[in-house]
């Protein structure tokens, strides 16, 4: 970051995706697109290891000690680091955090790092489940094990590469299977990370698991909701004086929320997947009288809808 109107931004999501971009003179450019990756650890309490590599003009992403993707851009060359944390749903997250590394890397040096080894503590490291004589093998680097079939689930353990597992059962769309795990009983993973040895529609359909309760929504900020019924991605940018989040609308048509954290003229800027863009402001005050008869006006406690088709 140089100063509030040129920076990069590294991001991860807690709904499994990452994405990289950059503000110049203030106006946002998209160098990795939110891209979904299951090296991001997406589940209730989940915990995260966030890397990145700068070295001339090669950045590199890393996640969980694996790199995740890599870009070539020189637009900025030095400047401070700052750790953003905002909520695109209702409740916000509860976010903790701790041991920054940092190493500066010589002139005549590539972008080639090496993730630094720490150790999990034992009550949280994922269990590893390798079942000999297993009907499916895992085919992506790492692979979180959920209790549920939703990235919304906690993670219960992980897999690598080549890792045997047994299904035991599938949801009816099978973009889902549970697999054999002695430690958890309920354990499932994203079936398009497996290779199984045979038809996968052979398994049985069986019961997912209850989904983690909603958040509670807070009566101390208004909510903005974005209706996508486009079916394709939507990067939104809500900002005022005092901050700015950035969140993308996901590529499947549903309703996304983000948090208004007080009063005040927050600017909303939509840009839309033709490459068009959508700006407008959005008002929040204290109660509901003050906005009666405007448009573009939400109460504190109160929810504003905005639908894009």
């Amino acid at each position: 970051m140089q100063d509030a109107q040129n920076f990069y931004v590294y991001s991860i999501s807690s709904d499994g995706y990452y994405s990289l971009g950059k503000y110049v003179d203030d106006e946002w450019t998209a160098l990795v697109d939110w891209t979904e990756s299951d090296l991001i650890d997406s589940g209730r309490n989940s915990e995260n290891r966030i890397g990145l590599a700068a070295v001339g003009n090669e950045i590199v992403l890393l996640v969980n000690n694996v790199e995740i993707d890599r870009v070539q851009d020189g637009s900025f060359g030095a400047g401070q680091i700052g750790l953003l944390v905002g909520a695109t749903n209702l409740g916000g997250p509860t976010i903790a955090f701790d041991n920054l590394w940092l190493w500066r890397a010589k002139a005549t040096q590539k972008a080639t790092p090496v993730a630094r080894p720490t150790a999990t503590p034992a009550a949280t490291r994922p269990s590893t489940v390798k079942v000999q004589g297993g009907n499916a093998s895992v085919t992506s680097e790492s692979l979180n094990v959920r209790s549920g079939p939703g990235t919304g689930y906690p993670v219960v353990a992980a897999l690598k590469r080549g890792d045997r597992v047994q299904i035991v059962g599938r949801t009816a769309a099978s973009d889902w299977v549970k697999i054999s795990l002695a430690d958890s009983p309920e354990a499932w993973v994203a079936s398009r990370y497996l290779e199984p040895d045979g038809n996968l529609q052979a398994i049985a359909v069986v019961s997912a698991p209850a989904p983690p309760p909603p958040a509670t929504p807070r009566a101390d900020v208004a909510y903005l909701v974005i209706e996508n019924h486009i079916g394709r991605h939507i990067t939104v940018q809500v900002n005022d004086q005092n901050f700015r989040v950035e969140g993308k609308v996901g590529d499947k048509p549903g309703t996304y929320t983000f948090i208004l954290q007080g009063v005040g003229r927050y600017r909303v800027a939509a840009q839309l997947p033709n490459a068009g863009s959508h700006n407008w402001d959005l008002y929040v005050e204290p109660t509901s009288a003050q906005c009666a008869n405007r448009q573009g006006c939400v109460a504190i406690g109160a929810t504003f809808v905005q639908t894009y088709y």
